[in-house]
């Protein structure tokens, strides 16, 4: 691979040289035509384009359906086609059995480096039973409506409607909304520019290449029991006993299945600044962050990683872009399952029955038989099933129910869940 692009001398990211054991194959290596394999040979079969397409967005989606539907089919590749131009009836893509590869993606024109297995995630990828056990355990008192709620979300688990119903009862209540990730400025649409803010060592290893600051979200609950209504998103658990009622938290949570399912759809949009930016995840470890970018040599954004991969691959790339915000909300999950003052609810009872749902939230905040009317009123635009359209952020229409179950039986039978799967299917359900 020689330095520098014929079409731009002065850019080198197009510049890769293969791992020992590989080699580059074709021509125009400084443009990135020229694709790595093993020299062993793992190429399965080629396959004809079969009509003419409308530029390579087109051809790369026939490859990759043709690579999906093979056995063993990992990896595919095509030749560079020029910008506008059309792929003819001769060109082929070849695939490649399941290793390290090259894939492609444009424009821009996207090369993978070949790599060696990230590191592995062993029989237990997360965490449990050891957290939160200086927590003490208080009753709520039944009567008195909690002077301070906190909704708390993760990333994909029903963030905008958590933040909605928040926007809701503080109206009914005649106050104001606090967001906490943007009074601790965490939130990632805050920190476009250098490394997030965080100690490493404080939670399982947090990457400073997250899009989202560590620092201060250990605070969060803290900062939550005075006066108020508040949301926040990835809570960091604390080692601090609360006091009766401070606060009453509602935890928005998701099966963890289908959780990341939901990311992969939604970061193949690319709506979220750090999908677009080269090497950063939205909150996640470091060895996660060094293995997911590792497919690229660090050069590329989470956006082109996931339009150059295979479905399944990127299905477990998302599931390492997920691990900690995973980890995160099990976290709580066990250390909050006992709480009299903590009401768990997850995106599925709210499409199964979004009013009782609300009732049931209502009744746990201990609102008056007006306000509990005011709430439910007011909640009633988040239901996605009373829309006339659904909103940019909704996964659910994107693929059909049966592609989903592919893709989710796809991601038990991967064992990337180790043997942790039923224990916390358990305690979400």
């Amino acid at each position: 691979c020689k330095k520098g692009s014929s079409r731009e001398p002065n850019d080198q990211t197009n510049c890769l040289l293969c791992l020992d054991g590989y080699q580059f194959t074709g021509d125009g290596f400084g443009d990135c035509t020229g694709p790595c394999h093993a020299r062993s040979g793992q190429q399965l079969a080629t396959h004809t384009l079969s009509a003419p397409h409308d530029g390579r967005e087109a051809a790369v989606r026939e490859c990759r359906a043709f690579c999906d539907a093979m056995r063993g089919c990992g990896a595919f590749d095509l030749p560079v086609l020029e910008e506008g131009k059309a792929a003819d009836q001769t060109e082929t893509c070849r695939l490649f059995g399941d290793q390290p590869h090259v894939g492609v993606n444009g424009p821009p024109r996207l090369c993978f480096v070949a790599q060696q297995p990230g590191p592995a995630l062993g029989e237990r990828p997360f965490e449990m039973s050891s957290i939160g056990a200086n927590l003490t355990t208080v009753e709520a008192s039944g009567e008195t409506q909690p002077y301070s709620v906190l909704f708390a979300h993760y990333h994909k688990t029903g963030s905008e409607l958590a933040e909605g119903l928040a926007s809701t009862l503080a109206s009914v209540r005649r106050e104001r909304v606090h967001n906490l990730n943007i009074e601790l400025k965490s939130l990632s649409s805050r920190h476009e520019g250098g490394l997030a803010k965080g100690d490493p060592g404080q939670w399982h290893g947090w990457s400073s290449h997250s899009g989202m600051n560590l620092e201060g979200m250990n605070r969060v609950l803290g900062i939550a029991s005075h006066s108020g209504t508040y949301t926040a998103t990835e809570v960091l658990p604390t080692s601090q006993p609360w006091k009766p009622g401070e606060p009453s938290v509602v935890h928005f949570l998701r099966h963890p299945v289908d959780q990341i399912i939901s990311a992969y759809n939604y970061h193949l949009i690319e709506m979220e600044w750090w999908v677009r930016r080269k090497g950063r995840c939205n909150f996640c470890t470091e060895s996660d962050w060094q293995a997911i970018f590792g497919r690229c040599g660090h050069t590329c954004t989470y956006g082109e990683l996931l339009h150059g991969v295979t479905q399944s691959e990127g299905i477990l790339l998302e599931f390492r872009n997920q691990r900690l915000t995973l980890q995160t909300m099990l976290s709580n999950m066990e250390a909050w399952q006992s709480f009299a003052h903590v009401l768990s609810v997850s995106l599925d009872q709210f499409r199964n029955d979004f009013d009782g749902t609300v009732s049931c939230i209502a009744a746990f905040l201990r609102l008056s038989k007006s306000q509990s009317m005011r709430f439910r009123e007011g909640s009633v635009q988040y239901d996605l099933a009373r829309m006339s359209a659904p909103p940019s952020h909704a996964t659910n229409w994107r693929s059909s129910s049966k592609d989903k179950a592919a893709m989710k039986q796809m991601l038990v039978n991967s064992s990337i869940f180790g043997d942790q799967l039923d224990a916390f299917a358990q305690l979400y359900e």
